[in-house]
């Protein structure tokens, strides 16, 4: 298969262009960051593992040159959807599915209502968590990046049209994927960001190892669990990302800092966000998330 990926951020190589070459597949990279796009010229760029393994160089990859050839990976922020959407609809050649990998409600269908029927929208589920690479690192490769070794990036299995190919995982239940990474990862990592800064620690693993924080987090766990039952009829597959997250979140392979997981606030607080979002899920009212927002509408 070829894949162009649209947007060579830590994502886009850290997730996307590793499952991918590790699956054979032909890679392009489509980036406006000119130092990344002067480095990706060579045709391979250096990953670094969470667990503390040297770097590996991927490759080869290309930089897209005007022709739109194979499966399409959308991975920008929501905002950038528009501009995306502007050049699909420039591009005299269809794709058979255009993936829009975005932490954000029905991605795909904002994306689909800009582009009409031309092209078929797919969401995917970034089950990965790649953290910011220190500065003195990217001061001497900026296209250094982590990747997540249990990193995948899960496919709506509905949405999809043709063939099934390797490095992506499907999924059919997909709604239910959704409101497990949103609701348990997504919200939570913000929440966790947002006490750890109101204790005073600059590490994620570090605020959740806080008996209080811990506390906190356990009892907003069970509330979730609670919501899903109500909504899915099992609360079991909640109860299992919690631990799943917990474990996670305290490892310290993970060097993530509150101040990351807490970027772009403005934009996760909004009404149908992650964060208010998980306090809909949970009945509309919930001490522990109260809180994360006070203090990070404070921080804004």
């Amino acid at each position: 298969m070829n894949a162009l990926i649209i947007g060579a951020g830590a994502v886009g190589r850290g997730l996307l262009g590793v499952r991918l070459l590790e699956a054979g597949h032909a890679v392009t990279f489509m980036e406006d960051n000119a130092e990344i796009l002067n480095r990706l010229k060579c045709g391979y760029y250096p990953v670094k593992s969470m667990l503390d393994s040297p770097a590996q160089w991927y490759g080869p990859v290309g930089l897209y040159a005007g022709v739109l050839d194979g499966t399409v990976f959308v991975s920008v922020r929501v905002e950038n959807l528009p501009a995306v959407a502007e050049w699909l609809l420039s591009q005299p050649r269809e794709t058979e599915n255009v993936v829009v990998c975005e932490n954000s409600p029905n991605a795909a269908g904002q994306l689909k209502k800009l582009v009409g029927n031309r092209f078929n929208c797919v969401n995917a589920i970034v089950e990965a968590v790649i953290p910011e690479m220190p500065s003195y690192w990217k001061d001497i490769d900026p296209t250094l990046t982590y990747t997540d070794p249990s990193g995948q990036l899960l496919i709506d299995y509905a949405a999809w049209y043709g063939e099934k190919v390797a490095g992506l995982g499907y999924i059919k239940e997909f709604d239910l994927a959704w409101d497990l990474k949103w609701y348990c990862h997504c919200a939570i990592h913000f929440i966790v960001g947002a006490l750890g800064q109101k204790a005073g620690y600059k590490y994620v693993h570090e605020a959740v190892r806080d008996r209080a924080i811990a506390d906190k987090l356990n009892k907003l766990y069970i509330e979730i669990a609670r919501a899903g039952l109500a909504k899915w009829g099992d609360a079991e597959p909640f109860r299992e990302r919690a631990h799943q997250e917990v474990r996670a979140l305290s490892s310290t392979a993970r060097p993530d800092t509150c101040e990351r997981v807490m970027r772009d606030a403005e934009r996760k607080l909004q009404p149908g966000e992650r964060v208010l979002g998980l306090l809909e899920f949970v009945g509309g009212k919930n001490e522990v998330i109260e809180e994360a927002i006070e203090w990070a509408m404070q921080s804004l």
